[in-house]
């Protein structure tokens, strides 16, 4: 008998022989049959000859093996005969408990939904729903302690079985894949001898080129049938690790954390590419060995970099930065952007300043008491910047929504309209200054209270960009114009609501930017809108739109502030920052357009 099919018998028997004591062995332990000390020697048993069997099988390199290690396919978790009487047994526990709780809470979460039903209907129809659900609670304390003993006798054992089941469905794939890349290496070796050897008997230019032509959709096509039998095979282990996970989220109604952690390492390490990693972060690699090399600069300098204070500084910097980010963040989401942003600064942080001075002022369009009560005073500087900000947004939405006018056109037409009427009105003034005392009521002693209001500004956008129908509509209309408006989505109000958000967001900032400096005219904020951009772009906020994370927009907001930071800390001119700057920003751009391309 041939020598390679003597080694299938023998990994048959092995894979035979094993797998059913270690299944039953597995079985046993959940229902305390056995003690631990039997369980691990057959758990022994196992990987010992699963090293066997790989050692046998590590010398097949054709399509001859036909491994017996697919019997990992016959070991059917959701039909073995236990695990089935077990889920079974489970199902009946949880039916007239959780099951009929979940069912019930559905049932009165649509009566609220339902738009049509008077308000007392609703309590009509709600009122036996919930005698239900208490006499649905009763049964499922009762049965809480079966519940959780049944599951966790159920988790152990689907998860001994997985274990097999994903193992050689993970060793067979590889194989496959392996047999895989000869056959392709083979077929593209002998179709190269082929061209190389007819390409000689070639006498025109055009039968050369034709030639050419087969040959290269032969390679392709070679290249196709290669990529799709490692996807497949990419796929059947994924299929095969998931199988278990998805039973256990059955069992336990949800993931705990343990399987949470479990499933995203799978998955991390599964779908690695190193290609798409460094094209993914890349620039954030490039932009930390450049902080690092700004340390050993300021170490050298004898101004270490790396100290508390500097870390302050960034995240008080950077809180304010981060309002203007969320804002525009929203407007690139959708396929615009904002110039106005630097001049929104301006306005806001001037009426903030103005407001809170507690002075009397000599204006363009004349004398301005703002000597009030403190409160007050905080008030409607607050409401002033938000109301002024949103108006201007506002009016650069309206016709970005209603006559499809680009961003770039509308925000640039306010950004002169805002810097226009502010020097009309305040020119005469160099600055105005905030009374000490309310900038440090804002601010607090050092500022900190500032990375508080980011923090809360960064959750409520969170929210409404992941929680609510606007943001879902956003991210609809970002990535489709067309197929959002056919789907339902009304295009223009989701595209106000981003201007207006984006004009309350930079009102916040503007009025805290104003805090946090002190002092502010309409110049203040100068180039805000370019590094607010940036910063998006840094975080991996798309311009081809519908792709985008409030993290992303935070995370460039810090990376950028840093950067700066950097720059002006070790003395670097200040004309050499731009041209940094300017190289950052292309290299993001560019490596967002390559993710584009890849994906085309």
């Amino acid at each position: 008998m041939d020598e390679k099919k003597m080694d299938l018998i023998q990994i048959k028997k092995l894979v035979e022989s094993t797998h059913q004591k270690y299944i039953d062995a597995s079985i046993k332990f959940a229902n305390k049959e056995i003690s631990k000390e039997e369980y691990n020697k057959e758990l022994q048993n196992f990987n010992q000859n699963k090293k066997e069997i790989l050692s046998i099988t590590q010398d097949f390199n054709s399509e001859n093996y036909d491994p017996a290690v697919s019997f990992a396919y016959e070991v059917d978790i959701e039909k073995n005969e236990t695990v089935k009487n077990e889920l079974i047994k489970l199902s009946e526990l949880k039916k007239d408990g959780e099951d009929k709780i979940n069912s019930i809470k559905e049932k009165i979460r649509n009566i609220h939904l339902t738009k049509n039903i008077k308000t007392n209907e609703k309590k009509e129809m709600i009122k036996p729903l919930k005698e239900e659900l208490e006499a649905a609670k009763v049964v499922a304390k009762e049965n809480k302690k079966a519940v959780k003993e049944l599951s966790t006798k159920l988790r152990f054992i689907i998860k001994k079985l997985g274990k097999i089941s994903f193992y050689y469905s993970k060793v067979t794939n590889n194989h496959n894949k392996f047999v895989a890349k000869n056959t392709f290496d083979k077929k593209v070796k002998e179709e190269n001898e082929q061209y190389l050897s007819k390409s000689k008997t070639c006498s025109t230019k055009k039968e050369k080129r034709i030639l050419k032509g087969e040959h290269n959709s032969k390679l392709s096509e070679y290249r196709r049938d290669y990529k799709m039998v490692n996807a497949n095979c990419h796929e059947e282990i994924e299929s095969a690790f998931m199988k278990v996970y998805s039973l256990i989220k059955k069992i336990n109604n949800g993931y705990s954390l343990e399987d949470k952690i479990n499933v995203k390492l799978f998955e991390f390490k599964h779908n690695f590419d190193l290609a798409i990693f460094l094209r993914k972060y890349s620039l954030y690699f490039v932009i930390l060995i450049f902080f690092i090399i700004c340390a050993i600069i300021a170490e050298y300098q004898g101004n270490p970099l790396l100290t508390f204070r500097t870390i302050e500084t960034i995240c008080i910097q950077s809180s304010t930065k981060v309002f203007f980010s969320l804002g525009v963040a929203g407007l690139i989401l959708i396929g615009g952007t904002d110039l106005s942003i630097g001049r929104m600064t301006g306005m806001a942080a001037t009426f903030s300043c103005l407001f809170l001075s507690q002075l009397v002022f000599e204006t363009n369009i004349g004398t301005l008491d703002m000597i009030m009560p403190q409160a007050l005073a905080i008030f409607l500087g607050m409401l002033v910047c938000i109301f002024s900000t949103t108006l201007f947004s506002s009016i650069a939405g309206f016709f970005t929504a209603k006559l499809k006018i680009h961003p770039f056109i509308t925000t640039l037409a306010t950004q002169l309209l805002i810097y226009g009427l502010m020097m009309v009105c305040f020119s005469q003034v160099p600055a105005f200054t905030m009374n000490s005392d309310i900038k440090i009521g804002i601010t607090g002693e050092f500022g900190w209270k500032l990375v508080i209001y980011a923090v809360i500004a960064i959750i409520l956008v969170w929210l409404i960009w992941n929680k609510t129908k606007f943001g879902k509509h956003m991210y609809a209309v970002g990535d489709n114009k067309q197929a959002a408006k056919v789907s339902g989505i009304n295009v223009f109000w989701v595209t106000m609501g981003v201007f207006i958000l984006a004009g309350v967001l930079y009102g916040v900032g503007g009025f805290l930017e104003g805090a946090r400096i002190g002092n502010a005219n309409p110049s203040t904020g100068l180039g805000t809108e370019l590094d607010a951009i940036a910063a998006c772009v840094i975080g991996g906020i798309s311009f081809s739109g519908g792709k985008g994370k409030v993290s992303g927009a935070v995370i460039g907001t810090i990376v950028f502030s840093i950067l700066s930071y950097c720059l002006t800390y070790i003395g670097l001119d200040i004309n050499y920052q731009f041209i940094f700057k300017g190289v950052i920003i292309l290299a993001a751009i560019c490596f967002d357009s390559l993710k584009f391309l890849q994906k085309e």
